[in-house]
């Protein structure tokens, strides 16, 4: 088998890129060597339609940088689809419209996830790394002290060891009002360059949407999304993996 031979599967390096507001512009990601861009058009709300034209215009800006847009990451999943409520005829209708326009763009792979609320969390945006790099970062005690002191969630506690707690308890005392407001932004915020303008109060109130949802609901609300997914497209198939609840997903299309 030659390098040429089109049956051979070669990985790209690839780079998170979080669009246009990012602090880490296109040309650095190339000159670092990556020839791929992991990215989304995280300026569109949640269940609106993604345009052709602008995802056809972010695909420029990658290109331009020679790169290549390989991977939306990711079409995210509305929180009624979720929770299984509201206009679902017309969530369903609008993400398989933002599929078929990814398609129409040459975008093969989509990736979205069935995570509640805020999905994947950082605790940390610019985690400074021995060579002087910069990286997101998870610290399960500062999300600890996120969880029991910021946004006061019921039980919170409960899910940590008593080392946790006292830790997460150090931590948050030794922070000032600023470092605090900063650190919940952080991770109200998700994505560097993201701003949601969403508070501790519209973070307490998307949850308790989920006080009367157990696994077996959230998944069956699952399973409807992808039903209804594919029999609006059905030339896209799945790729499932399962992480806990999160549930992260990616579609592929057949032809």
């Amino acid at each position: 088998m030659s390098i040429s031979d089109p049956k051979l599967f070669l990985l790209d390096e690839g780079f998170r890129w979080f669009g246009p507001a990012d602090s880490t512009p296109l040309t650095y990601i190339r000159q670092a060597g990556a020839a791929a861009i992991f990215t989304a058009l995280h300026q569109i709300p949640y269940g609106e339609v993604w345009p052709r034209e602008a995802i056809r215009e972010r695909k420029e800006l990658i290109e331009a940088a020679s790169l290549r847009w390989a991977a939306v990451e990711s079409v995210p999943v509305h929180e009624d689809i979720k929770t299984g409520s509201g206009n679902l005829t017309k969530l369903f209708d609008n993400y398989a419209l933002t599929l078929r326009n990814l398609a129409a763009e040459g975008i093969r792979l989509v990736i979205y996830n069935f995570m509640p609320v805020l999905d994947w969390v950082r605790t940390e945006m610019r985690s400074p790394l021995p060579d002087g790099s910069q990286c997101l970062r998870f610290d399960p005690v500062h999300f600890a002290a996120f969880e029991i002191h910021a946004l006061n969630r019921p039980g919170a506690a409960e899910g940590c060891t008593p080392e946790q707690r006292e830790l997460a308890a150090a931590w948050w005392k030794s922070l000032d009002g600023s470092a605090r407001d900063t650190f919940i932004k952080s991770i109200i915020d998700v994505f560097p360059g993201v701003k949601w303008d969403l508070t501790l109060d519209d973070i307490r109130a998307l949850l308790a949407r989920y006080e009367q949802i157990n696994e077996a609901r959230l998944r069956a609300n699952l399973a409807r999304f992808q039903i209804c997914t594919y029999r609006l497209v059905p030339n896209f198939s799945f790729n499932t993996s399962a992480i806990s609840l999160g549930l992260t997903h990616k579609f592929f299309p057949t032809t």
